[in-house]
């Protein structure tokens, strides 16, 4: 699935924070002032290009930008990567994307223990887009 993200980038051109984007230009907006906040007891912000900005020019002078990334509703303990599609062990404890994956923790035996003919908890399956709930933790493409 494709998500918009809406990041806050400073005077100097780095991000406001250690994040990949904001969710809704909203909350991109708060990230903002409370960044802004603390630059409130020197009144201004310093800027390696422009010098002194001060914070009621700051919006001005940082850019609001959007970017479009990848979404997946699981991720590979192995390796990683999001996953539409994989196994999922003992209910959810573990996720691998592949056979090479899976095969790094389990033999084809131990698997087949586990599945133990569709009776088990551990399978593989495909997740709809449906099941990525915005409000957790996000499973990027940038991630792996």
């Amino acid at each position: 699935m494709k998500i918009t993200l809406y990041t806050v980038v400073s005077p100097d051109g780095i991000t406001i924070e250690n994040v990949l984007g904001y969710r809704s230009p909203e909350k991109a907006l708060e990230a903002f002032e409370a960044w802004k906040k603390r630059f409130e007891a020197q009144g201004f912000y310093s800027s390696v290009d422009s010098g002194r900005i001060p914070l009621e020019d700051l919006d001005r002078s940082c850019e609001f930008d959007t970017t479009t990334a990848e979404v997946f509703p699981r991720k590979c303990s192995c390796c990683g990567k999001g996953m539409t599609e994989g196994y999922c062990i003992d209910g959810g404890e573990e996720y691998f994307c592949s056979d090479e994956c899976l095969h790094t923790e389990y033999t084809k035996e131990e698997f087949e223990a586990k599945y133990a003919e569709g009776d088990g908890d551990s399978y593989w399956t495909e997740w709809p887009e449906e099941e990525i709930d915005l409000d957790d933790e996000l499973i990027f493409e940038e991630n792996f």
